[in-house]
């Protein structure tokens, strides 16, 4: 039978564990800083601008600091993944699954409860009407690695008997989905594809006139924009990222990022539009064993 000495040293010990060990291991795991990059799905100021508050929220909550980046291009982003220079990252659905090809240890944690589609819109007045009008004429697609700027928009287009290299006049890549619908407007190009939610606000906002432009395709829903976390991070640290956004219900920091809230996801959501990119070939297919 243990003696009250002893016993009294060992809840000494456990003390000591509880109170300095323990949290000084956990402190360790956590970084000083979290370094977010964001794919610039419009305009980098606009994006940064968008994403503050939840800036702000994630620093009060999880305790670091936290730096954001948004680049000029989703090729930067996917770099900064690649280099080990990025602890959470916002993708779209192609550019995580490129980004995987090269940092495998990658995950995708949350994504937004919203419905993610594809339109391809024209101005008013043109002569076209349909897809099938569409040959023969300008067209701009967003980023070459947008999921809805590109990939979907482009499965549609082949699916229908259009191949972009041969049968538009021209084409190009705008970049963010504003500038899609900016040069559509402007009268740039005939057409462009770009993310429905992007398009619904540069309308509602009054920086597209909807007797400008309209929409002649709009995509099924498909799965896009995951939050991904770095293999690095520790996993105690990134489930308790996970928690911040699962729980976040407060409007004044959603309603920017036109969500009505969080779910958790993970690889196994992307698979269709991973078989999608294969197919097209915007990454090799996954080798058998």
């Amino acid at each position: 039978m243990m003696k009250k000495s002893s016993i009294r040293i060992f809840r000494v010990f456990i003390t000591f564990l509880i109170l300095f060990i323990f949290p000084t291991y956990y402190a360790a795991a956590k970084p000083k800083e979290l370094r977010v990059y964001l794919i610039p799905t419009e305009a980098p100021d606009i994006v940064v601008k968008k994403h503050q508050s939840l800036v702000d929220y994630l620093k009060k909550r999880l305790g670091v600091e936290v730096k954001l980046t948004v680049p000029p291009t989703y090729p930067e982003v996917m770099e900064a993944i690649e280099k080990g220079q990025a602890d959470l990252s916002y993708l779209g659905a192609l550019t995580y699954i490129q980004a995987k090809e090269k940092a495998p240890d990658i995950e995708p944690i949350v994504t937004a409860q919203a419905i993610h589609t594809t339109v391809i819109i024209t101005r008013r007045g043109s002569s076209i009407k349909s897809i099938k009008d569409l040959k023969g004429k300008t067209f701009a697609f967003g980023s070459e690695s947008s999921t809805s700027g590109h990939l979907v928009p482009r499965g549609h287009l082949l699916s229908s008997g259009i191949d972009p290299s041969k049968d538009f006049a021209r084409f190009i890549f705008a970049g963010g989905h504003d500038k899609v619908a900016f040069a559509v407007a402007k009268g740039e190009v005939d057409a462009g594809a770009l993310y429905k939610p992007v398009f619904d606000r540069l309308v509602s906002e009054g920086k597209i006139g909807d007797k400008e432009v309209m929409m002649i395709w709009e995509s099924p829903p498909f799965a896009d924009f995951p939050w991904v976390a770095s293999g690095r991070l520790d996993k105690g640290f990134r489930d308790e990222i996970k928690k911040a956004f699962l729980t976040l219900n407060d409007p004044k920091i959603l309603d920017p990022l036109k969500a009505a809230g969080y779910r958790e996801v993970s690889a196994s959501a992307f698979e269709e539009i991973k078989k999608v990119a294969e197919k097209l070939g915007f990454i090799k297919p996954a080798t058998k064993k």
